[in-house]
């Protein structure tokens, strides 16, 4: 599975369980992300026991983007034991304040930095 757009791109590596996000991904409210949500729901149907999102490409998202993820956080929380490792990059800004966030909403989150 994959999701373009004109400055970004998000894909599901389904032999290692691993959502990546590249590029710059700013696009407008909620139904706009609609696509990517669809995308990690379908994931999380799959029942993994870990899930990964690498987010250490992505150099941009917006507080649209950053809802939805929090959004997924609090999906996947309902999933059981289910680890979710978020990779980021403490050289991004947006990912080394917006990222550790998502503690908040679930606490299997799983931050790893490069």
């Amino acid at each position: 599975m994959e999701i373009k757009g004109p400055n970004y791109r998000v894909w599901y590596d389904p032999a290692n369980i691993v959502v990546s996000f590249e590029g710059i991904l700013q696009v407008g409210g909620p139904e706009e992300y609609q696509p990517i949500a669809e995308l990690l729901s379908k994931v999380l149907e799959t029942n993994p026991l870990c899930f990964t999102l690498d987010m250490r490409a992505l150099t941009m998202l917006n507080a649209s983007g950053i809802n939805e993820l929090y959004k997924f956080a609090i999906a996947a929380r309902t999933h059981g034991g289910l680890r979710l490792v978020v990779r980021a990059s403490k050289s991004i800004a947006w990912q080394a304040e917006a990222l550790p966030n998502l503690k908040k909403f679930n606490p299997n989150v799983e931050m790893t930095y490069d």
